[in-house]
């Protein structure tokens, strides 16, 4: 019996980006996602372009909170079957 593979289907991201550029279609199919990065953050901070001020409304200090005690299990450690 022949051995099943699974195959996967990837994209070319440089034939994507080559092809959707010829066509128009960049924008569309590769948007613009603002990502924030902390470490610009820092450096900017760093440059002195950040006041402590902004860096105490940007960078907010949040408690989560307490999870409930976890219950003891009731069932038993095994069960045979007769």
């Amino acid at each position: 019996m022949p051995v099943r593979t699974s195959t996967q289907i990837t994209p070319d991201l440089d034939a994507a980006d080559a092809i959707c550029r010829q066509r128009g279609l960049y924008d569309r199919v590769f948007p613009l996602r603002p990502v924030f990065d902390r470490q610009a953050l820092n450096d900017v901070y760093a440059e002195g372009l950040l006041t402590d001020a902004d860096m105490t409304r940007i960078m907010l200090e949040i408690t989560p909170p307490a999870r409930p005690p976890r219950r003891p299990s009731t069932a038993s450690a095994s069960t045979a079957l007769a």
